[in-house]
């Protein structure tokens, strides 16, 4: 296994178990954002450099964005991070050159949401149902030189682990955390947990992205960009006793529709590309062209019975 456990990485990582730790104490659930970003970047002999860290926490569940950077000479780190109930975004960049004097840098940023859900079913309260669901991943990792690039992606639901899916790039390319190779980063992340229908339980998403050195690193940059959100696809199923139920009731605390997905960005496959477009004007066009060249007493049919009616 290829080491992962990079400091940036780490010190984010250790927000979302805070969470799930005020999660386990909690008799009830509850709603909650928290978001961070951290920048680090050294140029010179240990001990010299920048280390911004933003973070914060809004027990309302409001929207949350910070930022950092940091930069000593050539190095360069900086997070963003933005966090609302059912979306989050995370991206990192960090750079560092080779040179004869230390350099180093990083970027990190992390972002959560909790809600509490309810799941009524009528004639079946305290019966034990099966909830499926997904959230969609999109971003971009990219690293060069000894540079380590990762996304991270975790979940409590009901006090399960629902998630846990990581993906890294370095310089062999695309991995998972035992060094799989990966064509790419999936979009869907699927998700099953069990829950007793009538009884409130808690839901947390985490989304951490972060570029930092590899190892004892010489020069490297890299990029985790997931800006483009990890939101919540809204609920695939609810099942009980393996038949899968319609008529369940839901609700969440803060009273939001979890049931739809909030994914509303349009993918980038969907844009015509210019050679359909070519066809669509030319179809267009034509049917323009046909309508110009009905007979005038089509029009006026359609307009007849009104003209009875003065």
């Amino acid at each position: 296994m290829r080491p992962t456990s990079h400091r940036t990485l780490a010190y984010l990582s250790a927000t979302f178990a805070a969470l799930l730790l005020s999660e386990a104490t909690t008799a009830a659930p509850f709603v909650r954002t928290d978001a961070g970003a951290v920048a680090v970047a050294r140029f010179g002999p240990p001990g010299t450099g920048d280390s911004i860290n933003h973070f914060g926490s809004s027990d309302t569940g409001a929207s949350l964005v910070f930022s950092s950077f940091a930069q000593q000479g050539a190095s360069t780190g900086s997070a963003d991070a933005a966090a609302d109930l059912g979306a989050l975004h995370a991206q990192a960049f960090a750079t560092f050159p080779s040179s004869f004097i230390t350099s180093e840098a990083s970027g990190g940023a992390t972002a959560s949401w909790s809600d509490g859900f309810t799941v009524n079913i009528p004639g079946h309260a305290g019966e034990q149902g099966v909830f499926r669901g997904s959230v969609v991943l999109h971003g971009v990792l990219d690293a060069v030189g000894d540079a380590l690039a990762a996304v991270n992606v975790s979940s409590m639901i009901n006090g399960q682990n629902a998630l846990g899916f990581r993906a890294f790039f370095d310089h062999n390319g695309l991995h998972d955390p035992n060094g799989i190779p990966l064509t790419a980063l999936p979009q869907v992340l699927p998700f099953e947990v069990t829950f007793i229908i009538g009884t409130p339980f808690q839901v947390s998403m985490n989304l951490v992205a972060s570029v930092a050195p590899l190892n004892d690193a010489v020069s490297g940059s890299g990029d985790a960009l997931f800006r483009d959100t990890l939101t919540w696809g809204g609920i695939d199923s609810i099942r009980l006793q393996g038949t899968t139920i319609n008529n369940f009731i839901f609700e969440s605390l803060s009273g939001l529709d979890y049931t739809q997905s909030f994914v509303r960005d349009v993918p980038p496959s969907s844009v015509p590309e210019p050679s359909s477009a070519i066809l669509l004007l030319a179809g267009i066009m034509l049917l323009w062209s046909r309508r110009r060249q009905l007979p005038v007493i089509s029009r006026i049919s359609s307009e007849a019975p009104d003209a009875a009616a003065c």
